[in-house]
């Protein structure tokens, strides 16, 4: 007896809807013989399963991206199969053997259904713009899988064997088939494509193989932290399975917070005035091979450089009495350095590893900014100075490159860009329009000819950011043209050779008006592409650029005085004695941020509250201001310790 064969790939078994299930189903489809255009007396049994076969398969189904099914076989009667042609032989299916194996041109396919009275079998065709195997019928669709192995490898149980014969063929090399995957993901595919199911190896067996891969984890860790595509990434002696294991540890306990499981204060005194400014010295990479290291420098009213070592919460070094107070400090981890200026603008170079000073520079008044820049060029230092100029200074000698008019007469204010390619310079409430510098014009400046810039269309000027993951995208707050409303506005940058020279070309991306009932924002910082961040008396208030609020918290009781925002998280200090912590949920677009836990201080009795917070990769620092005119650090180093029972990842 003939009969009809139905092949249902994996792909059309997740296609199958309600009423295509039934007992017959674990085991793919079969339909009932007589369905070929049967004429014997079996008939009316061809019929129904016609009907079945009508009702269970609609007329159009959704292409995928593997074999469809396909009746293949010939009517009843006893009637012989042709034998399919060998792909590459050149010869063609016989129609009417077409016909019965299900496969027709794509015109016929149109009109067929059960909408048009024609046979079920003949709605089931290969899905000829298949992204996987594309070919133009079911039998040159086969050739890719049956070929890339090489030969037949003792295939005795696919169904229908022996009725379709193929051309023997030597195998395809996977370095051929798949030219990017790396050694590893090749030995481990030819493990498991292969046809004989006693030779596959199991799943678990993939993944014991794979988990013990450098690449796996490798993979793993591109994907969720970028920060580590960065070619300045240092790995150390760990492996990327340590790295990641440790690195999902340390979020985990930064996102619970519970005191002295997760995270270990310490508070630390030294300097005998109040604290100006801190900032890291140490790079703020993750890295958990023993050489992870925390420092901060400070500078203080009591004229004194300081560097501290934040997981033992001891001071490393201190300068000697300067001749005037500290008011700022800047630092260049990857050179080790930290950088200073006094109230008087005396710019001072400091060694991070001893406290050596290296060279010195002296403005003619003091300085209202300064900024670190890692120029692809060479580090160099932005300088802004009362009387309205801006100097570029080179790193670490402090020679001056360049002295640029910018507002005059009035204090200035800085801020690079992330990959330091501009620098956007303020004044606060001011009819002068703010002014974006093209950064190389400032250290290659040609005598006589002034540094490319541009003069933003905007005045009463506040606050300002740019959007970290892109690299010309600044947002600024403003007044409108009446003045009455506060406006942010998003600008793209770019320069554009023109006859004249360089031109910096100036396009706005968005705007909105702030809320009227909102008070104006002191605080001003942008996270990703499209989130900007705004602290407004007790209140962090979240928005996109194009004025969607994401999200408002009150979770402190007096005024924000800082704030520091990095891939991960938000941290906010307030005169109530506590930083808050918020971690970024990157799951959602655009990212939410989510209210943890509060990191208290020491006792109102001796403390006003913290003035500053900074943090790195593995810890976070804020400045506590005491009521007797003195400042102490306060630091929380989080633990990591692989294995243990209450951290659950």
């Amino acid at each position: 007896m003939g009969g009809s064969v139905c092949v249902l790939s994996c792909t059309d078994w997740g296609d199958r809807g309600p009423q295509e299930s039934g007992p017959a189903a674990a085991g793919g489809w079969h339909p009932q013989p007589g369905l070929a255009g049967d004429q014997s007396p079996a008939g009316d049994r061809g019929q129904s399963a016609r009907g079945a076969v009508e009702g269970r398969v609609p007329a159009r189904r959704r292409l995928c991206a593997g074999l469809r099914v396909h009746a293949v076989g010939s009517g009843r009667g006893g009637a012989s199969r042709p034998e399919a042609p060998g792909p590459g032989t050149g010869q063609e299916l016989p129609a009417d053997a077409a016909q019965g194996c299900g496969i027709l041109p794509r015109q016929q396919h149109r009109a067929s259904g059960p909408e048009t009275g024609q046979p079920a079998h003949q709605c089931l065709r290969p899905a000829q713009d298949s992204r996987l195997w594309p070919g133009p019928g079911l039998l040159p669709r086969w050739q890719p899988p049956l070929h890339t192995p090489g030969g037949h490898q003792e295939i005795t149980e696919l169904p229908d064997y022996n009725k379709i014969s193929f051309k023997e063929q030597a195998p395809v090399p996977l370095e051929e088939v798949l030219p990017d995957a790396s050694p590893q993901a090749l030995d481990l595919l030819g493990l498991f494509l292969l046809y004989p199911p006693r030779q596959r190896i199991s799943a678990s067996q993939v993944w014991n193989e794979v988990s013990g891969t450098k690449e796996l984890w490798r993979q793993l860790c591109l994907r969720r932290w970028s920060s580590c595509k960065t070619s300045q990434m240092t790995l150390g002696t760990q492996t990327w399975k340590e790295y990641y294991l440790c690195r999902s540890e340390l979020e985990f306990r930064m996102e619970c917070g519970r005191p002295e499981k997760d995270f270990i204060c310490k508070a630390i005194a030294g300097h005998t005035g109040e604290i100006d400014e801190l900032a890291y010295i140490s790079t703020k990479e993750c890295r958990f091979d023993g050489q992870e290291k925390s420092m901060v420098c400070t500078v203080s009213s009591d004229s004194t450089v300081r560097a501290w070592d934040v997981q033992e919460g001891t001071e490393i070094w201190s300068s000697p009495l300067q001749p005037a107070a500290l008011v700022n400090v800047v630092t260049f981890p990857r050179l080790q350095l930290a950088i200073t200026v006094d109230e008087r603008g005396l710019i001072k170079v400091w060694g991070a590893e001893n406290g050596w000073e290296q060279a010195s520079f002296r403005l003619p008044t003091f300085s209202s900014a300064l900024q670190a820049c890692e120029h692809p060029e060479g580090p160099f230092l932005l300088v802004a100075c009362a009387e309205g100029f801006l100097y570029a200074l080179t790193v670490p000698q402090l020679q001056l490159r360049s002295r640029t008019r910018v507002f005059p007469s009035s204090p200035t204010s800085l801020l690079c860009s992330p990959d330091c390619q501009w620098v956007f310079a303020s004044t606060q409430n001011s009819d002068l329009g703010p002014k974006v510098f093209h950064t190389r014009s400032l250290l290659c400046l040609v005598e006589g000819e002034p540094p490319v810039s541009t003069t933003l269309p905007i005045w009463l000027t506040s606050r300002a950011c740019w959007a970290p993951d892109e690299t010309a995208r600044l947002m600024v707050t403003h007044r409108n043209d009446n003045g009455m409303q506060l406006v942010i506005t998003t600008y793209e940058l770019r320069t554009k050779q023109s006859r004249e020279g360089v031109d910096v070309v100036v396009q706005q991306m968005a705007s909105f008006l702030l809320p009227s009932s909102m008070i104006p924002p002191h605080l001003m910082k942008g996270h990703g592409s499209q989130v900007i961040l705004l602290v407004s008396g007790s209140e962090l208030a979240l928005f996109t650029i194009h004025g969607v609020q994401l999200a408002a918290f009150q979770d402190h009781q007096r005024p924000i005085t800082s704030m520091w925002v990095d891939q991960s998280r938000v941290i906010t200090a307030s005169f109530d004695l506590s930083l808050r912590v918020y971690v970024w949920n990157k799951e959602t677009k655009p990212p939410v941020l989510k209210s943890c836990y509060h990191l208290l201080g020491g006792s109102h009795r001796w403390a006003s509250g913290f003035t500053h917070v900074e943090g790195d990769s593995m810890s976070i620092v804020g400045v506590e201001a005491r009521n007797i005119g003195t400042s102490i650090l306060r630091s929380y180093c989080f633990k990591v310790q692989r294995g243990s029972d209450d951290c659950i990842n």
